[in-house]
């Protein structure tokens, strides 16, 4: 008989204390799943579960006492305890109806959603005059809430493609069904056991946040995967505009050596070859010097270093239009052109073939 109550006296002493520190541990949790899915407007599963670990860790401190420690108003926490009950177990409904894809839910958010079960519990729960009007009140809405939850959750057995991708959330939901219907009993005095549901709802809070966690990794593998490829694809966009370029600037040579042989055939004497042979060849090796710039970058053997110099606008028109016209100096055609441009670029002058492109 003593013994039976020591260890009475041992639970209602150490009981609320745990109760407390589940509370407070699954209150810092949903402050954690709220700075990782709050942001995200597609995570609506995720968010409606971080709210439900807000009022679960909300219930567990009412269950420990702890709102009557600060206030010496017994019926108002009675009145609180109730509102904080309801929205824990409107907030399990959310989350259950999401998570088994109910529609009508889907279109509501998660605050308006919060803000309508406190305003439709808060009301009743502070305006009732009479304490057995008010437990009658509590006791019929703990049935009511449960046995909804309870249908969202095992409804679809009866169609199993609409089973939810974890087996794991599915055992934990089951857990928490079971403590809620405990508790709901013994407040129905259906039993003398002590209280089990914030037990059950920090174990299965804890990992179904693991899952969620682990989701959300997959989630973050997926974005870092598609943004590498994105930028495969701009990389291989930009070698392809490069390889353009290239076969441009691969023609030129070749385009002076057949000039310059024509013109070579036309000599008449051995100096005017020599001039003429003097005149190509420096161009041909410029022209074939840029050329093997952009083949190496192409390769992968570069990109060479890039030798800079400050150049104006005009002097790169002048540039490009005098290796067009070098090996025609008699040709009939005048440009004029005005450039109102004072700032200088920086380029490569091998490199520089943005405006022969053009031309």
């Amino acid at each position: 008989m003593e013994a039976a109550q020591n260890l009475a006296l041992y639970n209602e002493a150490v009981t609320p204390l745990l109760h407390r520190d589940i509370g407070v541990f699954l209150l810092a949790i949903a402050f954690v799943l709220f700075g990782l899915f709050w942001r995200s407007p597609q995570n609506r599963e995720e968010t409606s579960f971080a709210f439900f670990t807000l009022m679960v860790s909300l219930l567990s401190l009412s269950l420990s006492g702890w709102f009557y420690r600060y206030s010496d108003f017994p019926f108002l926490n009675f009145r609180l305890h109730v509102l904080i009950v309801c929205c824990a177990l409107s907030a399990q409904i959310r989350f259950v109806s999401l998570y088994r894809g109910f529609k009508p839910l889907e279109k509501l958010s998660n605050v308006w959603f919060l803000l309508a079960a406190l305003i439709l519990f808060g009301l009743p729960a502070f305006l009732i005059p009479g304490h057995l009007v008010l437990l009658t009140f509590y006791l019929y809405t703990l049935v009511v809430l449960t046995s909804l939850s309870c249908a969202l959750w095992i409804s679809p057995v009866f169609r199993i493609s609409q089973w939810g991708t974890s087996r794991t959330i599915e055992l934990c939901l089951f857990f928490i069904h079971f403590g809620v219907f405990w508790d709901v009993a013994r407040i129905w005095k259906l039993h003398d056991f002590e209280n089990i549901s914030p037990y059950t709802y920090g174990l299965c809070t804890i990992v179904i946040a693991l899952v969620l966690a682990s989701r959300l990794t997959q989630v973050f593998e997926n974005a870092t995967r598609t943004v590498v490829m994105e930028a495969k694809t701009k990389e291989l966009s930009i070698i392809a505009q490069t390889v353009r370029m290239l076969a441009h600037d691969v023609r030129r040579p070749f385009s002076m050596l057949k000039m310059g042989l024509d013109q070579l055939r036309l000599a008449r004497n051995p100096e005017e070859t020599r001039e003429l042979a003097d005149y190509l060849v420096p161009n041909v090796d410029r022209a074939l010097l840029a050329v093997d710039g952009m083949v190496q970058d192409v390769m992968g053997i570069g990109p060479a270093a890039l030798k800079e110099t400050p150049a104006s606008p005009a002097s790169l028109v002048q540039a490009a239009l005098h290796e067009c016209f070098r090996l025609h100096p008699d040709a009939e055609i005048s440009l004029s052109y005005d450039f109102g441009h004072r700032h200088l670029l920086l380029v490569d002058s091998l490199r520089s073939t943005a405006f022969s492109l053009i031309l």
